[in-house]
């Protein structure tokens, strides 16, 4: 099959625009300092003011965006000045970028669903060494994420060797900006091409690919179903909660642990991983972003390094925005135990993973029921975590 290669190029601005929606928030470049031991309220700004209409709430969402990147995470860059993605072969893509006088390339494979035809069929992107059983009419798109930000060498990778070795920007953020230019690239060549639906792609990652995974949801809006994988402290977990495991004495990861050697964060970040109280956002917030598009978790109740208490807790407290959203069948949480085993979706899983695939990519109604399930019995206290009241303009859930 020989494709003419397809030429886009892309404003940096205009990228911008479209990731916020267009939106004219005000959010400020240098908030109050902030202390709190309970999870921060999702629907007030940093600076006190309560969402006071619905419409408010995208500003909000641009604003936990701008806090993830200031605190934790580093910048997510401009986007580049052009892209040019062609298929060099079959089941290949290669996306050539350019910025600021640099050019890197990034190369894709395509796995179609089997049983063969023309689709054009939604696909998930596999971050990483993800993997996860290929459901009938899905197509599997392999990104590499080490070839653009390594793990263990800060500054190495086709994303550093483009935005140079002094932008604060870590690994997982890396990584999403790379989903986003992936996406850029199916958006430029025809689906009788690809054979790929540009408008219903997912994504799937585990450890800190899942990591990266629930990030990605949060930042890129494309993006129709999330599924991190035992993405634990750093994931899916909240940095309070898994930081009072630690106190107690469990063997969970705490922030201080999780950035100690890894390249995953921006530097500043090390600044409050002693005092995590002092971030005026925590995860629950990050899975919020996601809302209304879909979210199916899975964890390892079996590793305590990951933390499932808070990986659990963290994502009851994620629902509740769900659920002040009006949008609590979009959200599911699996957690099960499985030994040492990270990564693998488990027999009784299937069916939950199923059902949201077959929702929010082959767009099938499906079964429409809550999904939130554990093995275990943690006693968790949400009031220890949760004082919010809820806005009055949204429906008023129940803990």
């Amino acid at each position: 099959m020989v494709v003419p290669t397809i030429l886009i190029t892309v404003l940096a601005f205009a990228l911008r625009a479209r990731s916020q929606g267009g939106l004219s928030c005000s959010i400020p470049s240098n908030p109050n300092s902030y202390s709190s031991q309970k999870l921060p309220d999702p629907f007030t700004f940093i600076n006190g003011t309560r969402l006071s209409n619905i419409e408010q709430w995208a500003c909000r969402k641009e604003e936990i965006k701008t806090l993830l990147q200031r605190y934790e995470l580093g910048p997510l860059p401009p986007g580049p000045s052009s892209l040019v993605a062609s298929i060099p072969s079959e089941n290949r893509l290669k996306i050539d970028i350019s910025y600021n006088g640099k050019s890197i390339a990034l190369n894709v494979s395509i796995k179609l669903p089997p049983g063969g035809g023309d689709g054009p069929f939604p696909a998930i992107i596999l971050l990483g060494n993800t993997t996860i059983p290929q459901n009938a009419g899905v197509a599997h798109i392999q990104l590499d994420a080490e070839d653009l930000a390594k793990t263990e060498n800060r500054g190495r990778g086709r994303f550093y060797d483009l935005y140079g070795t002094g932008i604060e920007t870590g690994a997982l953020l890396a990584w999403v900006w790379g989903v986003s230019r992936l996406i850029d690239a199916l958006e430029t060549i025809p689906a009788q091409v690809t054979h790929i639906d540009a408008t219903r792609i997912g994504i799937a990652g585990c450890g800190r690919y899942g990591k990266a995974t629930l990030i990605a949801g949060g930042f890129e809006e494309r993006l129709k179903l999330s599924i991190p994988q035992d993405a634990g402290t750093g994931g899916t977990g909240c940095w309070r909660i898994v930081g009072e495991l630690k106190k107690n004495g469990t063997k969970a990861e705490d922030a201080a642990g999780v950035i100690s050697g890894s390249q995953w964060f921006t530097q500043q970040f090390s600044r409050y991983t002693g005092n995590v109280n002092q971030l005026p956002y925590d995860h629950h917030m990050l899975a919020g972003l996601i809302s209304p598009r879909g979210l199916f978790i899975t964890e390892n109740s079996g590793l305590d390094w990951l933390g499932p208490i808070s990986t659990y807790g963290c994502s009851i407290a994620g629902r509740l925005i769900f659920q002040t959203l009006g949008t609590t069948p979009s959200f599911g949480f699996s957690q099960t135990s499985h030994g040492d085993q990270k990564c693998g979706v488990q027999d009784a899983e299937q069916p939950y993973l199923d059902s949201f695939i077959s929702k929010f990519l082959l767009g099938k109604q499906g079964d429409n029921a809550v999904i939130f399930r554990t093995d275990r019995q943690y006693g968790f206290d949400l009031n220890r975590w949760v004082d919010w009241k809820f806005p009055d303009f949204f429906s008023q859930p129940s803990k």
